[in-house]
């Protein structure tokens, strides 16, 4: 099988195949919450999104991906769920870049149009903005513990 989809995508862009390949992730997501035993599969979803949102590349993505993942992934539905993964576990940007793009302020945000449709990506940035960006949060811990 996998040799068969390597074979016939294999001169396609993987930019190409994004969209088609986060549709395939949002469908078979959608379908294991509708199954009959739904609390298993979508626990085991969420522990496995939470870890990916905590072993990330680089600190800044890091640590506002985890506070999302703590506060929110429980609530997502399993559509949004499917595009937090695709957010977060996509080729088609750097970490460097997502977290441009989470933190930007509106007149500068260059996110692309494939993350600018997602819902998931748009409570990300208010989250981001509400709390005042990873640099205040770090400071702020940062005097805490040298104040305790």
């Amino acid at each position: 099988m996998l040799s068969t989809l390597t074979r016939a995508f294999s001169g396609a862009s993987r930019r190409a195949l994004a969209p088609a390949a986060r549709n395939a992730v949002r469908t078979a997501m959608v379908s294991r919450a509708q199954s009959t035993d739904k609390a298993e599969p979508m626990s085991r979803d969420v522990t496995r999104l939470t870890y990916h949102s905590r072993k990330r590349g680089i600190l800044e993505t890091t640590l506002i991906l985890s506070a999302f993942a703590d506060t929110n992934l429980t609530r997502l539905s399993a559509a949004d769920m499917a595009d937090y993964e695709h957010i977060i576990m996509s080729n088609a940007w750097t970490e460097w870049d997502l977290y441009r793009y989470l933190t930007a302020k509106d007149d500068r945000l260059d996110a692309p149009e494939e993350l600018r449709a997602l819902p998931v990506f748009w409570r990300i940035r208010e989250m981001v903005q509400q709390k005042g960006g990873v640099a205040k949060r770090q400071k702020e811990s940062a005097s805490q513990t040298t104040t305790s």
